[in-house]
């Protein structure tokens, strides 16, 4: 008798057709682009795990939360790979504080940016953060959806934090922005403006 592999119904990831985390030819930051892949893989699974989730069933929304938390690390340890590889590198970002001063000029450092290390951040050194769901029934179907979000932020959390990204005057613009965007979007930006911060370092190698 055949049984069936659970994970056959997941993503091909040996096949995955990159459409972000493309590396531009003669790229010199071989490892920040092969963990921006990894970055892009954890959208796609995020992706999949909330088409397949059933918001009547727990242990799916535990495996949304997961991923949620895998792709805010991924996308933290992409910056922190970049940055180490700079040190070996002698350009004018070269250096822990050479990297952060120029990386805060940049454009893509935006509340989005900023707001997932962040949230990274917390997850990291502080406490797990609370990830919010909307449930809207359908009538007269009865059919529930669930729309999940990533969760607001106040003075008193960011506190905790030595040295956050986001600060408290950002807190409106965040929160305004996770009230009416799902996580998928907001990942989807995110790592888009990754992408071009890798890109950016490269023209100054």
């Amino acid at each position: 008798m055949m049984t069936t592999n659970l994970l056959d119904a997941l993503p091909d990831f040996s096949n995955f057709e990159y459409q972000v985390a493309i590396a531009p030819a003669g790229s010199q930051l071989d490892a920040s682009w092969s963990k921006l892949r990894e970055c892009e893989r954890r959208l796609e699974m995020y992706r999949w795990f909330e088409k397949q989730n059933d918001p009547a069933k727990a242990q799916h929304r535990f495996l949304i939360y997961d991923s949620v938390s895998a792709f805010l690390l991924t996308f933290e340890a992409t910056l922190q790979i970049l940055q180490s590889q700079l040190t070996n590198l002698s350009t004018t970002i070269s250096g822990k504080n050479n990297f952060g001063n120029w990386l805060c000029k940049q454009p893509q450092y935006d509340v989005i940016f900023r707001g997932l290390r962040s949230l990274r951040h917390l997850e990291a050194h502080v406490e797990p953060v609370q990830k919010p769901s909307e449930i809207k029934a359908v009538f007269p179907s009865s059919s529930v959806s669930r729309t999940y979000k990533l969760p607001r932020l106040d003075r008193v959390i960011l506190g905790k934090l030595k040295h956050s990204p986001l600060k408290n005057a950002d807190m409106g613009n965040w929160n305004n922005l996770v009230a009416n965007r799902n996580v998928t979007d907001i990942f989807t930006e995110g790592l888009q403006k990754l992408k071009e911060i890798l890109e950016d370092v490269e023209t100054l190698i």
